[in-house]
């Protein structure tokens, strides 16, 4: 199963001007944050759709998936 994580700003620099909430997803099956070329965590779900679809093997998690779980304040528009 798939959660979805909202971390808001909580990993960012303590020295951060201007702190941006990222989010991420955890693997329960698994025990893991899903990561997809390096990357765990994502600000928006542009930055996200981009880097699943750059992940040509990621076939067994369909997009619309992740996108169901992904919280309004991360969509773009």
């Amino acid at each position: 199963m798939i959660r979805f994580i909202d971390l808001g700003t909580q990993i960012c620099h303590p020295d951060d001007d201007d702190p941006i909430p990222e989010f991420a997803f955890y693997d329960t099956v698994t025990d893991r944050f899903l990561e997809i070329e390096g990357t765990q965590t994502w600000a928006s779900w542009n930055d996200f759709e981009d880097d699943y679809d750059e992940y040509v093997n990621y076939k067994f998690y369909p997009l619309e998936r992740f996108k169901s779980l992904v919280h309004d304040k991360y969509k773009d528009g």
